[in-house]
């Protein structure tokens, strides 16, 4: 079942829109550089830094689109998306297995594509929680495991957010900064795929579904970054 924060999934990214997970109500946006609460306002610490030296994302991990791919065929959304895929990469999409490295232009097609269906709020959850599940075996997901047994908290799996930028992706980069106790700022950069409104939803939901496994309520708000490849996620849990 969706929860309650689906509706919100069609607002347009570039604003500073909210995403709350399925343990929590919406809350209110807060300002890109203002904490959640007065007593929670520190200097920001950096947990992962931003490379100095940044080059545009041209390779994308294969798995996620696999995933992507198998949440179509599951709504029953695969002839729908075939017909709004280009049929020039019909082909290349057909081949795809988990673990290759993939030109960024073919992950962008295959989103773009995604986009055109206009997926209901619902099934784009449910893809994506689905997707979630067969990506748990990601560095991000195994180091959130731990950290839940530990009971650490979230801070250790975003420490180790650069590690599972480079499993995913060629190029670009991701930084993280701690706002607050349960305040914690993720920026990406270079991702061509951040230009695909698809793609920048699902990377929202996605960070709930991450850290809901060992918090009582998380929201996720996202803010423009310095230009159309880029995108803040101001993460927030209770």
């Amino acid at each position: 079942m969706p929860g309650p924060g689906a509706r919100d999934l069609n607002r347009a990214v570039g604003k500073a829109n909210a995403y709350v997970s399925s343990q929590g109500a919406p809350s209110a946006a807060v300002p890109p550089n203002v904490s959640v609460s007065p007593r929670s306002v520190e200097i920001p610490d950096v947990v992962v830094q931003m490379p100095k030296v940044l080059r545009p994302v041209t390779a994308v991990r294969s798995t996620i689109v696999c995933a992507s791919l198998l949440g179509l065929a599951e709504e029953g959304l695969k002839d729908a998306y075939l017909e709004r895929l280009p049929s020039e990469h019909h082909a290349a999409i057909a081949a795809l297995t988990a673990g290759q490295w993939i030109p960024v232009e073919l992950a962008m097609e295959h989103y773009r594509a995604c986009d055109r269906l206009e997926v209901d709020d619902a099934s784009f959850e449910r893809m994506f929680r689905n997707a979630d599940g067969r990506l748990r075996g990601t560095t991000l997901s195994t180091v959130a495991s731990l950290s839940t047994a530990l009971g650490l908290g979230p801070w250790l799996p975003l420490r180790q957010y650069a590690r599972t930028w480079e499993r995913l992706f060629l190029g670009g980069g991701v930084g993280v900064l701690r706002l607050g106790a349960h305040v914690a700022q993720v920026e990406a950069r270079g991702l061509p795929l951040l230009r695909v409104r698809y793609f920048a939803k699902g990377m929202r939901l996605l960070h709930v579904l991450a850290y809901e496994r060992f918090c009582a309520q998380v929201a996720v708000d996202t803010y423009p970054g310095p230009d159309a490849e880029s995108l803040l996620y101001r993460v927030r849990w209770r």
